[in-house]
């Protein structure tokens, strides 16, 4: 059995601990989730309470996906939520919300690099995407510096609580990761 397995912890950075989701971190995430603002690209509403967001994020059968938090090492204290949702054939796909108070510090391209190096370290991973919204400028301009290439946009793939939207679909290569060093 792996250390992950055992601590929860998936890897650790200079400035954070990625780490599996627990029921403490809720509170802390219903920051970003029950922001009408933080969810404006998300692929619903904001969540209304925080028992409906734990249901959401800590589901009794969460299947092979990977729901982390990037932790503060000191405090333990959830920055950001990040999911690692395998699919089939080598693929997996990622999705990430940042805290408000944590945004514009770095922390989602050093949590999600940690996430993709978890990722690739399995062999059997290929291809990691990602799912945005063309009006979500951070997030897309996010992604291309983690060296995703745009690989297509979805017309009206979504129905939104502010209607129906675009994806625009980002993919990265195992080998893309590798050659960045």
């Amino acid at each position: 059995m792996s250390v992950a397995a055992v601590t929860g912890v998936i890897a650790r950075t200079e400035r954070l601990v990625l780490r599996r989701i627990e029921a403490k971190d809720t509170a802390l995430l219903y920051e970003g989730f029950g922001n009408p603002a933080q969810m404006t690209w998300w692929s619903r509403e904001a969540f209304s309470s925080e028992s409906e967001l734990a249901d959401y994020l800590m589901p009794e059968d969460p299947g092979t996906f990977l729901v982390c938090v990037a932790a503060e090492p000191l405090s333990d204290e959830a920055m950001l939520y990040c999911v690692l949702m395998p699919g089939s054939r080598g693929q997996a796909e990622i999705g990430y919300l940042c805290r408000p108070k944590w945004q514009g510090k770095g922390l989602v391209t050093q949590a999600l690099s940690a996430l993709i190096d978890h990722a690739f370290a399995n062999p059997e991973t290929r291809r990691i995407s990602a799912d945005t919204d063309p009006d979500n400028h951070a997030s897309n301009a996010l992604l291309r510096r983690l060296g995703f290439s745009l690989e297509g946009r979805l017309r009206e793939n979504w129905v939104t609580h502010i209607g129906p939207r675009d994806s625009l679909i980002w993919g990265l290569l195992r080998k893309e990761w590798k050659a960045r060093g």
